[in-house]
């Protein structure tokens, strides 16, 4: 099985191979992170859609990571 690339609506390049289902907005860099779990036949990047990238660039917010993850549904 190879690895594929998906390109999302929030410009976030990740892995779709089994076992590469977890994806930082940007770059792991602080000490607080919110964490996306999509829900059942969700997608861990696609359910998200522009939402990780607007916390992630938002000034009126505390530095955080942002860490998008999944689990196979």
């Amino acid at each position: 099985m190879g690895s594929e690339k998906t390109v999302v609506p929030a410009g976030i390049e990740a892995e779709t191979r089994p076992g590469a289902r977890m994806k930082f907005v940007g770059t792991q860099k602080h000490t607080d992170t919110v964490v996306f779990v999509h829900g059942i036949l969700g997608h861990y990047i696609k359910t998200w859609g522009e939402f990780p990238r607007l916390l992630s660039d938002d000034p009126d917010l505390p530095e955080l990571d942002i860490l998008l993850w999944g689990y196979p549904s």
